[in-house]
């Protein structure tokens, strides 16, 4: 792997301990089929439960953890690991499933086929959010 990673993943997590496992062994598996170096910054945002346990605990060389000894909020947490992250493309993306580690694949390859410096994507199904979710999304997307 080279020195600087091609891809950095950025992920806040808070008190994901429970789901976190699953969801970074599903990240390391997309990750590892993409075919370039990487690195995964999860950023603990003051959990008061194992979360940190299982990300310290992880033997992933590319997997980087940034503890927040207190709870900053989601925002603060992203921006904590997009300063932390090092790679020539970011993708940021919550640890708590609802975005698919398989996106990441397809941001990146449109990133770059695309040579453009910001890619996002909108969820087409939002028919398990609730109705005040659903209308938020609405609107902040329009």
């Amino acid at each position: 792997m080279s020195s600087v990673p091609r891809l950095s993943v950025v992920t806040p997590c808070f008190n994901e301990a429970e789901g976190l496992p699953i969801f970074l062994a599903d990240l390391r598996e997309c990750l590892n089929a993409v075919g370039v170096s990487y690195e995964v910054v999860v950023v603990d945002d003051g959990s008061s439960d194992s979360s940190w346990d299982v990300v310290s605990g992880l033997d992933w060389p590319q997997l980087r953890g940034v503890r927040l000894l207190t709870n900053r909020g989601h925002q603060v947490a992203l921006d904590a690991g997009l300063r932390a992250a090092s790679g020539d493309y970011v993708v940021t993306m919550d640890s708590d499933g609802q975005h698919p580690p398989a996106a990441v694949a397809q941001l990146f390859e449109a990133a770059q086929s695309q040579r453009v410096d910001v890619v996002y994507g909108i969820r087409s199904d939002r028919s398990d959010d609730g109705w005040a979710k659903r209308q938020s999304a609405k609107a902040y997307y329009r």
